[in-house]
C-alpha cells in the first residue's frame, strides 16, 4: 500500500516545482513509502476552493506570486480557514523574509527558506518532520 503525500504549492515559474524540485522530492517520497501529490498553482485566485480540501500534509508557497500577490496573504487566508496544516514560505529575496519576520511576526507553524538553493533541503526536513508526527500518532 502507498501513501499519498500531498503538497499544496503556490509558485508563478513552472519550472521550480516541475522540473527543479518535483523530480528529487517524489524519489525521497518514493523510498519512504509514499507518493506524491502536488497541488501546483500559480497564484492564489482559487484559493477559497482550494481550502475546502483541508485534507494537505504541506503548504508550499513563494513570497512573490506575481505583480500584487504574496504567500504570506494567501497564508493569512489559509489559516482564517482554520487550516493549520505546515506551511513553507520561501523567497530569492532574504531582505523580503527578513521584512516579514520583523513586521509581521510569526506566522503559526510557518517555516521559513531563503533562496532556491536551500529550498530541497527544507522541503526534505519538513516532510520528514510531517511523516514522523504522523507516524507516532499512529
Amino acid at each position: 500500500m502507498t501513501l499519498k503525500y500531498r503538497i499544496l504549492w503556490f509558485e508563478d515559474d513552472e519550472e521550480v516545482v516541475n522540473e527543479q524540485i518535483s523530480p528529487s522530492l517524489k524519489d525521497f517520497l518514493i523510498e519512504l513509502g509514499f507518493q506524491l501529490e502536488i497541488v501546483h498553482h500559480l497564484n492564489g485566485e482559487q484559493l477559497d476552493e482550494l481550502i475546502k480540501d483541508k485534507n494537505y500534509d504541506l503548504i508550499v508557497t513563494d513570497l512573490d506570486l506575481g505583480e500584487y500577490e504574496t504567500g504570506d496573504k494567501l497564508i493569512d487566508q489559509i489559516r482564517e480557514g482554520e487550516i493549520l496544516t505546515e506551511v513553507l514560505l520561501y523567497s530569492a529575496n532574504t531582505t523580503a523574509i527578513s521584512n516579514l519576520i520583523v513586521n509581521k511576526g510569526w506566522i503559526e507553524r510557518a517555516s521559513f527558506c531563503v533562496g532556491l538553493g536551500n529550498l530541497m533541503d527544507k522541503l526534505i526536513s519538513i516532510i520528514s518532520l510531517t511523516i514522523r508526527k504522523n507516524q507516532d500518532v499512529n
